[in-house]
Parts: C-alpha cells; structure tokens; sequence
C-alpha cells in the first residue's frame, strides 16, 4: 500500500469564547468588560500602540492579574482547563498563564509573541491551547499593549524570478519519485529542514504517487454513515507514526451499526511492512494476525491506516485504488462499504501545531474526471473519549519500540524537531500523544511519565547513529533524505 472535522466540545467552546473576547475590541472603548473581576484588575491608561490589533485604540486600559488566583471569567474563557480533560488542568492553565504574564513584565515594549513562550513551555500541552491563552490575554489587554510596544516585522520572503525556477500553478500536488541518485523524495522539507524536489510524472497522464485532496460530503451528497474513533486509537496511531522516517502501516478494528449508519473505530493493530522507495506494503504475516486478534475481541475489520512522515495526509492515486479494493471486499448488501483511511502526518514542519495532522476518508462511488480512479472523500469523525489507559496500551508502544529500535529508518528522538528551536522530536511526540489523552490529569501524567522513559531508554540513537548525525551536521556532511 502507498502510504478533523470534529473537535472536542471544551475545546470548541473555549477557541469560541476566545474569540469573541478577542473581537469585543472592535467596541468603541476597547476595555476590558466592566465584569471582569478577582485576578483581574484594571489600570494605567495607555495610548495608541502598534503590538496587535487591540492596541490600536487610543484608549486602552491595561489589565493587571493577579498571578496567584484564577477568576471566574478566566474558567468560563479558558473552560477546556477546567473539565478535568487528560493533562489540561488548572495549574497547567495557571503556569502557562503567568509563563505569559512574566515574559511580558521582562520584555514589554517588545511584543510578545506566542511562538516565543513555546519553548519553555513545551511540557504544557499542544501549541494551539497555549496560543488560546495567549489570545486570550491580548484580548482582555494584559500583553501586548500600550503606545510604546513593538511588534516584530516579517522580514520580506525573497522569491526566486522565474528564470531560477520553473513556474508552477499555485494548486499543484506535490508527488513521490526518486532523484536523480535514487534516493526517495517528496516535494517537502525532510527531518532535517533541507528542502527536497518535487517530482513531476515523467510520462503519460497516470501518475500513482500523485495526490489527491480529498472531497467533502454535503447535504446534497450526505455521507454513507458516521465515524466515531476512540482517543487511545488516535494516540496508538500517533505514537507508531512518530517512529519511522518511512511510511508505516496498521489495521483498525471496531463495529459498524447499519441501523444508526455509524461506526466506532476502537483498536488498532500495528502491522509490519517492507518499505520501499515508493510505497509501503503490508506484511502478509502481519494482516492474517489482525485477523486472528480482531476475532478474539469481537472486532470487525473497519479500516487501515498509514503515514506520509512529512508532507501532506491527502491520498494517492495508489492509496486510492487500496482503499478501494478494501472497500468493495467489505461491501454489504445494500452497497454500503464500512471500511475507511486514516492517514497520519507527525513531522510536518510547516504546520504551525507540534500535533500531528490525521486525514479520515474513504472512496466515494464517483469516478475522478479522469475516469482513473474513485474520488476520495474526507469522513467527519468524532471522538470516543476514554476513560482509563489500559496497559496493552503500553504494551503495544513497547512492542513497537522494540520492533523499530534497530530499524535503519528509525527517527532520532533526539534532535530537534525544527532549526533553531529547543524542542525535541521526543518533546514533539509527547506534545502531540498529550493531545489525544482524556483520562484524569493524575493518570495521563504517569502514563506520559512512562512513555517518555521507555523513549529514553529503549529508543536512543546508538553510537553509529549519532556518529552519522555529527558527519550531517558539520559544514561539509552528506544531506539527510527522508523516505
């Protein structure tokens, strides 16, 4: 095989809440609402300034807080802290505050930016929670403010004419193929941040690798059924991902209820598979072993999942065509396919969030315009919420590790996740596995706890592997290329 809609409700009404506040300074004074009370408190006029929106007005008040307490209009504004949620609690919301806080107090005038609190704050959760509370406190004008402030300017991106590179339409897909010396690309930046080339097909219109956004369902073209996926099988599928420079491959079980036109998608089963240079394909031994495991639990084949390590999760036209076979070998009587994709991309540098992007979808029953292919579809899905983290959880991660730790291909925990920044690829990962787990703040932080150890003891780089790391990073070394 060649290798979200839905959020949580806390999380939607809190992005919501935030926002609001944060447009409510288009009223004419731009001060902060009259209610707001406890750990808040109003002071020191200040005049027009250039930090953000919010300090364009001439009369902004700025807003001191109380950095011991927390008030009640901070819990209804910032609620996704406050529902007992995975690792999200109150402290966690009181340090990334005051974090924010401080680094305003020691900088101002100089604006303060929320990709700049991120690395000491890479133990508190997934970026964008950390970017609501820093809107949030640009909102209510505790940062950012006052006729004095500056805002860092962008410095201006050097296009290359057109006589440096060839042309390309500002929609093109970028394809998988090899260089020139063999080695397997895609049109992205790899781990190490050196650019790759996209490769065009050299022949003909049909290119497999190429890929295909997918479409969406409407009203008018309702999807077939629902999809509700458990947060232990996100966080499965996120930890196996984060493991390879190469695309890895897993099966799904779960049920599918015809009469509620739903289906729940509740285990994964990591699969091994031989990656080559254009594609991933599932070891034999390891499907007929899900099958083998989904009928001992009850399961039913629901789906299968694989990764695109650093560019986008959007299908090829050889995923297509799997997903299309599996999806007929499913199909019931009444032509309904219960049997979906889920694509998983961890190492996406130029995506903003340290949490991975995950693509549900499935072949519709229309042909693609080229009559090639069935057009892909993305699936709405919403989330199971788990209540424990069971130990084969773990297990399955260990089996995982161990199964990856001598794997030529396997990702070096250690190293930067981006240039310049202090945040490791393991920092990365467990940012990203945080975001997924809903069990009690006591119960995720052990099992983050333990993730992070089993990662620093079974899975570091050995001595020939930081020796290569070395030759890579020195002046003259050979560039790194990502599967």
């Amino acid at each position: 095989m060649s290798s979200s809609f839905s959020s949580e409700e806390a999380e939607e009404k809190a992005s919501t809440s935030t926002r609001d506040a944060y447009h409510s300074e288009k009223d004419a004074t731009s001060s902060p609402p009259a209610e707001f009370s406890g750990s808040i408190d109003q002071s020191t006029e200040l005049g027009e300034g250039t930090s953000s929106n919010l300090a364009g007005k001439s009369s902004i008040k700025e807003t001191i807080i109380d950095q011991s307490i927390i008030s009640e209009e901070e819990r209804q504004s910032n609620i996704e802290f406050f529902v007992g949620r995975g690792l999200k609690t109150p402290e966690r919301y009181l340090k990334i505050r005051n974090y924010i806080l401080n680094a305003w107090l020691k900088s101002k005038p100089k604006f303060v930016s929320k990709t700049s609190v991120r690395p000491g704050l890479k133990d508190c959760g997934d970026v964008n929670a950390i970017g609501r509370v820093h809107l949030y406190l640009e909102s209510i004008g505790a940062i950012n403010i006052g006729k004095d402030s500056v805002k860092k300017e962008k410095r201006p991106v050097k296009r290359k004419s057109l006589d440096e590179t060839t042309k390309k339409s500002s929609n093109s897909i970028k394809r998988k193929g090899k260089s020139e010396d063999g080695d397997y690309r895609r049109g992205r930046e790899n781990l190490n941040g050196t650019k790759e080339n996209s490769v065009e097909p050299t022949g003909g219109s049909y290119d497999p690798f190429r890929l295909v956004p997918p479409h969406h369902y409407t009203s008018r073209n309702p999807a077939p059924f629902r999809v509700s996926v458990s947060t232990n099988v996100m966080l499965l599928m996120d930890f196996h991902a984060h493991l390879a420079h190469t695309e890895i491959i897993g099966l799904l079980g779960g049920h599918f209820f015809s009469d509620r036109e739903l289906m729940e998608v509740t285990y994964v089963y990591p699969c091994k598979s031989s990656s080559t240079g254009f594609q991933c394909e599932m070891d034999p031994a390891s499907e007929v072993a899900a099958r083998e495991v989904f009928a001992e639990k009850g399961l039913e084949f629901v789906g299968w999942y694989h990764s695109h390590p650093t560019f986008d999760p959007q299908p090829s036209i050889r995923d297509i065509e799997n997903q299309t076979q599996y999806q007929e070998m499913w199909r019931r009587e009444d032509g309904v396919e219960p049997f979906i994709g889920v694509i998983v991309t961890p190492y996406d540098i130029e995506h903003d969030s340290n949490v991975s992007r995950f693509q549900f979808w499935m072949s519709g029953t229309n042909y693609d315009l080229s009559g090639q292919f069935r057009t892909p579809y993305s699936c709405q899905h919403s989330f199971l919420q788990n209540e424990n983290l069971p130990e084969e959880i773990f297990s399955q991660m260990t089996g995982l590790v161990k199964e990856y730790h001598n794997y030529d291909q396997r990702v070096n925990m250690t190293e930067s996740y981006r240039k310049d920044e202090v945040v490791s690829r393991l920092d990365k990962l467990i940012e990203s596995l945080s975001s997924h787990i809903t069990v009690s703040s006591k119960a995720a932080e052990t099992f983050i706890s333990r993730v992070r150890e089993l990662m620093n003891t079974e899975f570091r780089p050995n001595k020939n592997e930081e020796e290569s790391q070395l030759e890579i990073d020195a002046p003259v070394g050979k560039e790194s290329i990502l599967s």
